[in-house]
């Protein structure tokens, strides 16, 4: 048995009776705001996926409760709502994060303070015209003392029950 939560239309998360928790999240969303090499890797495919190629059968990919915190990082960016209804907790995450994927944490803050996450700039480059790529704080996974890491807070929305 499997209880779910959406947090968003294609983005559930997932308690089963082993008690093992999951980020559930659609192909369309996970295919254009998780496509990266590093998101596919901490990613887990069902085997029916696995066999058929998730291309075709345009399944879930799924994130353990450890790691979900980077999906939901990059998911939070285009989904404010999250944060401003207490559904995550931005600083919990961002420290969920270097306890959790340090190496994603260091990465994206390098690619931050070097002008890489400022793809306006980088695409009016690729055309030739010179562009100085922003380089915004507010886009820096920091540690917050006190925030602890418990980001997720779905208490206030039902499980739904899929047997």
């Amino acid at each position: 048995m499997t209880r779910y939560q959406a947090l968003a239309n294609g983005i559930y998360w997932l308690d089963t009776d082993r008690r093992a928790r999951f980020l559930a999240v659609c192909f369309p969303i996970w295919s254009t705001e998780l496509d990266t090499d590093f998101l596919r890797h901490l990613g887990m495919q069902s085997e029916y996926d696995l066999q058929h190629g998730i291309e075709r059968t345009y399944g879930y990919m799924f994130y353990t409760e450890r790691i979900c915190c980077v999906p939901l990082y990059v998911l939070l960016r285009t989904r404010k709502a999250w944060e401003t209804t207490g559904i995550i907790d931005k600083s919990a995450l961002m420290n969920a994060i270097w306890e959790n994927c340090p190496e994603y944490a260091a990465s994206n803050n390098a690619r931050e303070q070097s002008g890489l996450n400022d793809g306006f700039a980088q695409l009016v480059n690729a055309f030739g015209v010179p562009a100085e790529a922003a380089i915004d704080s507010e886009n820096m996974i920091v540690l917050t003392p006190g925030a602890g890491t418990d980001f997720l807070h779905m208490d206030k929305r039902p499980m739904q029950i899929i047997w």
